[in-house]
């Protein structure tokens, strides 16, 4: 009996132990901050989500080209349908725009990643899918050690969410030329990738912002 309950003693400290590793800590309390993992380029990621005020908070959701949240997310209600709010089909990629939620709600410092910028994240660094204080999402470990999370919020469509916690999608700031809409990061245990929003440009994505 002794034995069985000290094994069991044993196998909740391991597990707590992992658990809290795959925590991590800003060193910076002020909320968002640049981290520097390291990339060829330069490129700074922030330390957490547009509109979320810790690593592993989801954050807003957003369409492709709007700067706030909202309600319902469809073609509808989406605000670029409008004749005489159409971003001008000459710009394939809005960052730094007024069109740029990360830009807008966070500062000029700040942009949403381009396509190119999201596959050096996926090419340069070690990723690990954990839980992160109960939230889902990848531990991304840049060439110098230093890391960020980036949590699974799913994505909005209508006034549903769906797949929060298995699956996550970020806004890229650039045009795919051969569907016609942007570039969206898609994510799940598996998969990490850039791919065509297609029809998904006014549903509500996750952003994750830029600097340098």
């Amino acid at each position: 009996m002794k034995s069985t309950l000290y094994l069991s003693l044993i196998v909740f400290v391991f597990l707590y132990l992992a658990s809290c590793s795959n925590n991590i800590d800003c060193q910076d309390e002020t909320h968002p901050h640049l981290v520097d993992l390291g990339l060829p380029n330069g490129t700074m990621w922030a330390c957490c989500n547009v509109g979320a005020n810790s690593c592993e908070d989801i954050g807003g959701y957003y369409a492709w080209g709007e700067t706030s949240v909202k309600s319902i997310y469809d073609e509808i209600h989406y605000q670029h349908n409008e004749v005489s709010n159409r971003i001008p089909q000459r710009m394939r990629n809005i960052a730094g725009s007024k069109f740029d939620v990360a830009s807008v709600r966070m500062g000029s410092m700040w942009t949403i990643p381009t396509s190119e910028q999201w596959n050096e994240l996926i090419d340069y660094c070690k990723w690990e899918w954990v839980k992160c204080r109960g939230r889902q999402g990848w531990k991304i470990t840049g060439p110098n050690g230093n890391q960020i999370f980036l949590p699974a919020g799913g994505m909005k469509g209508g006034n549903d969410c769906y797949s929060k916690d298995d699956h996550g999608y970020y806004l890229t700031s650039d045009y795919d030329p051969s569907d016609d809409s942007p570039y969206q990061f898609f994510t799940n245990g598996g998969c990490r990738e850039i791919r065509s929003s297609g029809g998904y440009r006014a549903y509500g994505h996750n952003v994750r912002a830029v600097g340098k």
